[in-house]
């Protein structure tokens, strides 16, 4: 699998969130809602986006990708304080505590101050990606702005359409759609997007995740950059926030997690493919990456991470 078709595979949307927002005169949003990815698109007027990293000004037919999990508002002007909060608990409400989803909602997936608002946007959050995507998402930007091709307003513009209706099997629709979305802003970004600390490090991590199941000793990743063991693993670590070999480890631990609720394997076939000796031994390591083990993940099928950015949701 080549690198960019790697790191786009990982951010896969399951039950995601998706909602139209209505805005009218001037308002702030403080998103608080621990999501591990946002995708904002912008349908008519402007938005600006702030997080701990900086502020972007989107324009109609841009789309915004935020990395979470750390708080960040969507407003008119970047300098208005909040009048709405969505908390973790993924309520809607006033600076006041007021609960505001029934007040402010505006038919199927649609919220806002108005029915028809001067800024009209296209928010989708990545609330239970698979584990493998929760490692790619960590190499973004916390803030990205792109202007779209027609191939991804075409997808804003149908992902906005089906969230306003109703029909079965509509979850999935709207997850491949925002799907669809996501891997057309980033590659309108460029192939090289997750490249923005360390590239040689990056071509390393790139590699690793083309082929989670292959075991890579710390000393040829070292090699392929022509770099000591310990100026590698130093350079890894200020990359990731995780050594080259803890980090191989929660790769395949995450590629596990993600094969155990995708398929009916048997927990030993998974484990021994992940690269482990003994269905013990898997056991002992997934309990604890994951709190449980993994049959418990299997039957829970989530770590209880955080997401869903919804104002409607509440």
């Amino acid at each position: 699998m080549e690198s960019f078709e790697a790191f786009v595979e990982g951010p896969r949307a399951r039950g995601a969130f998706v909602l139209r927002l209505e805005m009218d005169g001037e308002w702030s949003i403080r998103v608080a809602d621990e999501a591990m990815l946002t995708v904002l698109a912008v349908l008519e007027g402007s938005c600006s986006v702030t997080t701990a990293s900086g502020v972007v000004r989107a324009v109609a037919g841009e789309v915004v990708v935020v990395r979470g999990p750390g708080p960040y508002s969507v407003s008119s002007d970047p300098e208005r304080s909040a009048d709405f909060i969505i908390p973790p608990d993924q309520s809607c409400i006033d600076v006041h505590g007021n609960r505001l989803v029934e007040s402010m909602q505006r038919g199927v997936r649609t919220w806002g101050t108005t029915e028809r608002g001067r800024d009209r946007f296209l928010v989708g959050t990545y609330a239970d990606p698979l584990e493998i995507g929760r490692l790619w998402v960590q190499l973004l930007p916390e803030l990205l702005v792109e202007a779209t091709d027609s191939s991804t307003r075409a997808f804003a513009d149908l992902l906005a359409a089906e969230a306003a209706t109703e029909a079965p099997g509509q979850a999935v629709v709207l997850d491949r759609l925002l799907d669809a979305l996501l891997v057309a802003a980033l590659r309108a970004a460029g192939p090289g997007i997750a490249r923005q600390g360390d590239p040689l490090i990056d071509r390393v991590i790139e590699q690793l995740h083309a082929n989670p199941r292959r075991a890579i000793s710390v000393e040829a990743m070292a090699r392929s950059g022509a770099l000591s063991r310990a100026a590698f693993s130093q350079r890894f670590s200020r990359r990731t926030g995780l050594g080259p070999g803890a980090y191989q480890r929660r790769l395949r631990l995450a590629w596990a997690a993600d094969e155990l609720r995708a398929t009916a394997r048997t927990v030993a076939a998974v484990g021994e493919e992940a690269g482990y000796g003994s269905p013990a031994s898997f056991s002992s390591a997934f309990k604890q990456e994951y709190g449980q083990s993994p049959h418990g993940w299997r039957t829970v099928g989530s770590r209880g991470a955080g997401g869903g950015g919804a104002a409607g949701r509440a």
